[in-house]
């Protein structure tokens, strides 16, 4: 335990030494209960979660610490009754298959079971390549949200190139006070190019960043994945004589 806070707390310094920016870590018994953690310790602290304290901790929170949640599951979820972990964690299994499905049921089931976590892969690709700002103005002026949406989406778009994988959709969100508004679009082709995400990226924050005033945050998430058809060329090719 004292190794990983050392490791902790020198990894924060690092980052704050050569990028000059400030970052949080947790430490618990799962990824999830890490993940939690580190929401809480923002912007630069450290939480760690004692072995006796993790589980009344985790169940106290809300279903919106599961960042990669569909929309369409948590409404479910909430409309049943349940809003927290700790809800979550005591749902009968076929419970949740009939409001999720078995696929999002299995992997919530997972997430909190620190048994039934599957192991990190190498160099695995991640579920959601996101980048997320801060708006400190509060967003009054629509050119310095417009550059920023582009900036968050290249920064997310190159991810993509050090990963090798091509992207099946974007989603865009807002946050005014508490509240994030989102719009996602998925692709019926797979897509790498910074510009053409850019495009669907600005396409889908039209909407959500007017008026400019009031917006707190913003975020961009590419889905990575394989199930889609390759990215065709914007032109299609000339058709080539066959020879005599």
């Amino acid at each position: 335990m004292r190794r990983a806070l050392a490791v902790a707390e020198s990894l924060r310094d690092v980052v704050q030494r050569r990028l000059g920016l400030d970052c949080s870590f947790g430490l618990g018994s799962s990824r999830l209960a890490a993940r939690v953690a580190s929401r809480w310790a923002r912007p630069r602290g450290l939480l760690l979660l004692l072995p006796d304290h993790e589980a009344s901790f985790l169940g106290r929170q809300s279903l919106s610490m599961l960042d990669d949640l569909p929309l369409h599951a948590a409404a479910a979820l909430t409309q049943a009754g349940i809003t927290t972990l700790g809800h979550l964690r005591d749902a009968h299994p076929d419970r949740l298959c009939t409001l999720v499905g078995r696929a999002t049921a299995d992997r919530l089931r997972a997430s909190l079971d620190p048994h039934l976590e599957p192991p990190i892969p190498p160099l695995a690709p991640p579920h959601v390549i996101q980048e997320e700002h801060v708006v400190r103005d509060h967003g009054s002026d629509h050119g310095a949200l417009d550059r920023l949406l582009d900036g968050l989406t290249l920064r997310a778009a190159r991810r993509l190139v050090t990963f090798q994988v091509d992207a099946q959709g974007v989603s865009i969100e807002v946050r005014r006070g508490e509240t994030w508004l989102r719009r996602t679009e998925r692709f019926t082709i797979a897509v790498r190019d910074a510009a053409m995400l850019q495009a669907v990226a600005r396409r889908l924050g039209a909407a959500l960043l007017d008026p400019a005033s009031g917006v707190r945050a913003l975020k961009v998430r590419l889905i990575p994945g394989s199930s889609v058809r390759p990215q065709y060329a914007l032109f299609p090719q000339p058709p080539v004589a066959a020879r005599a």
